[in-house]
């Protein structure tokens, strides 16, 4: 959605520029350089301001339909006929959801244009700080102006109220009269050439302007402008707008020193065609973001303004009030939607609305079993991840199951069981695997409020339960609760020693299922499915299974079938109907039978 607010911003920056040049064009206006200086500003000011304000009459999903999230593909586990080594590299990005397809390539366009984007602004501030360097060893030979020309400044300062007066500085190069920080205190600097060839009146002058930016605090605007500059170095409007507003600064100041003081006009246009034609001389030496006494691109039209007696320096309390409330409605375009769902209550796991199927042939069908596999997908490994911190070493495990009495003591990876109980295995209240992997999903500080020696729908832990992860729920349920849409399937509990057929899934051992006992092969054991139930997600209860029974009812939410991962970490769409021998070589880790069903490319 970064991405999406960006481009709209941009956009709409784009047309709001396009309607000040067209505003500037009304009189009104063109006698009024201070509003509209605050309307360039407000122009640049929109290319980073987020639609913060969500309006409540667009639709939920409108702001989310083109673009959902998913992950790259996860490398699948090289097996052998004995170990199962993982590999994986999940990273998360933001594509259009239709132009991704199973097992193709797509470059991630919006992530390459932010790193282009950032690449630019690093050039950008690398050489704003070489200049502003190049421009602090210029100040650091200034000399104090004589005893003359700071009497002068006083006078011209006190017209205009200005406390306390700035220093004059000289130096020997060829720029343009420009306020400055120096040691931390504004000061004048003038070139000191150009000030010997002017006489008091037309330095009373340049004092004037320079003193109208301190007034004016345009060191700020710049430096706030240039920022959004650095930030939108891509955007031709933000640099129109940079230029436009900096315009209109010496505007401003132009008429707000002829106003305050008593000086033909005359004469002030002569000072400023002395100033330009003195840079005509040299290539001058621009300093960032210091307000200065002009350039000489806006020449023309700051002479207009000087020979026009209804220029206004200031903007009125009316002009300010109307400009403030467009700047307010900024924030509001582009809108976000406003989300009007309802808050569920903490035992509306019982109580949820059921969500009808959907299907794979609509937009929201197809999108929602998309984002399902990425939940999936965040779950499988988050199972690694686990699996990878709670290795264990168990003393007459072999490598060989064949030969149990070989005793090898190293240690192995094991999936979590389906039920922990206390905290690291230790303790006496149950609490579900999808607790276990909270660390593993970004949300460690749930983990950490979880009450682990209390029940689970105990009051503190019903906090919890109002806090679920949107890993656990299913994006086509309809209805606003907390029950899980993913679960596990358990058979009977053997313990750690238990091999082959005893195996009936792989979360039917009371210590965890070795990887190396996966004997079927990772890739051909189910993990984690979905499944519509009416099971809070906290709570420790998942799927039964029974071998010789009749089989669990999967899926729910897409008519088409249920999405599911497998052992080393792969997701799939499993396309209903699916022959019960097949589904159930699925869920054994080791019975020595592999599924013949045939899966349609939609996983990842």
């Amino acid at each position: 959605m970064l991405f999406e607010a960006v481009l709209q911003n941009a956009a709409l920056a784009t047309v709001l520029a396009v309607l000040v040049v067209l505003a500037e064009r009304m009189p009104f206006l063109r006698r009024r350089p201070a509003l509209t200086h605050l309307l360039w500003f407000a122009v640049l000011m929109k290319l980073v301001i987020p639609p913060l304000v969500p309006l409540p009459v667009l639709p939920g999903a409108a702001a989310d339909m083109g673009t959902k999230t998913v992950a790259r593909r996860v490398v699948r586990q090289t097996e052998s006929s004995d170990t199962a080594w993982t590999i994986r590299a999940p990273i998360a990005m933001a594509v259009p959801v239709a132009s991704v397809s199973a097992g193709t390539w797509r470059p991630d366009f919006p992530s390459l244009m932010f790193a282009v984007s950032f690449a630019g602004t690093l050039i950008f501030f690398t050489r704003c700080a070489w200049r502003s360097a190049r421009v602090a060893r210029l100040l650091r030979r200034a000399a104090p102006a004589p005893g003359r020309f700071a009497s002068l400044l006083a006078d011209v300062a006190d017209r205009l109220g200005v406390a306390p007066v700035p220093d004059i500085q000289f130096v020997n190069a060829c720029i343009s009269p420009v306020l400055s920080l120096i040691r931390q205190k504004a000061a004048i600097v003038l070139p000191r050439q150009l000030a010997e060839e002017l006489d008091d009146e037309q330095l009373a002058c340049i004092f004037s302007h320079e003193l109208a930016h301190l007034v004016r605090h345009d060191r700020a605007f710049n430096l706030a402008g240039l920022t959004v500059v650095g930030l939108f170095w891509w955007h031709p409007v933000a640099w129109w707008s940079f230029r436009q507003m900096k315009a209109r600064q010496e505007e401003c100041c132009d008429a707000l020193a002829i106003s305050r003081l008593a000086r033909s006009r005359r004469l002030y246009a002569q000072t400023l065609l002395t100033s330009l034609e003195f840079l005509q001389r040299r290539r001058e030496l621009n300093l960032v973001a210091s307000p200065g006494f002009g350039h000489r691109t806006h020449i023309l039209r700051r002479f207009e303004m000087i020979a026009n007696l209804s220029v206004r320096p200031t903007c009125s309390l009316g002009a300010v009030a109307l400009l403030a409330l467009c700047a307010a409605s900024f924030i509001c375009f582009p809108a976000r939607a406003e989300n009007r769902q309802d808050k569920p209550s903490a035992d509306s796991g019982k109580e949820a609305k059921a969500a009808l199927p959907q299907s794979l042939d609509s937009q929201d069908g197809y999108v929602n079993s998309r984002q399902s596999i990425r939940n999936l997908k965040q779950l499988a490994i988050a199972l690694h991840d686990w699996a990878d911190a709670h290795q264990i070493i168990m003393p007459g495990k072999t490598d060989n199951l064949a030969d149990p009495k070989s005793a090898l003591n190293s240690p192995f990876h094991r999936f979590p069981p389906a039920v922990v109980y206390g905290k690291d295995g230790k303790g006496k209240y149950p609490h579900s695997w999808r607790i276990e992997l909270l660390p593993y999903l970004k949300a460690k500080n749930l983990y950490d409020e979880y009450r682990f020696d209390e029940p689970w729908d105990s009051p503190a832990n019903k906090v919890i339960l109002e806090k679920m992860p949107e890993v656990f729920r299913n994006p086509a349920d309809e209805a606003v609760n907390y029950n899980s849409a993913y679960f596990v399937l358990v058979g009977k509990l053997v313990d750690d020693t238990a091999n082959g057929p005893a195996l009936q899934t792989l979360f039917s051992s009371k210590l965890g299922v070795a990887f190396r006992q996966i004997t079927d092969g990772t890739s051909n054991t189910l993990a984690v499915v979905e499944a519509k139930r009416d099971i809070p997600w906290t709570k420790p209860e998942d799927i039964p299974y029974d071998p010789s029974g009749k089989l669990p009812q999967l899926g729910g939410y897409f008519k088409e079938g249920f999405c599911l991962n497998f052992a080393d970490g792969h997701c799939q769409f499993v396309y209903e109907p699916i022959k019960d021998a097949d589904l159930k070589a699925l869920i054994s880790p080791a019975a020595g039978d592999v599924s013949n069903h045939e899966f349609r490319r939609l996983g990842f």
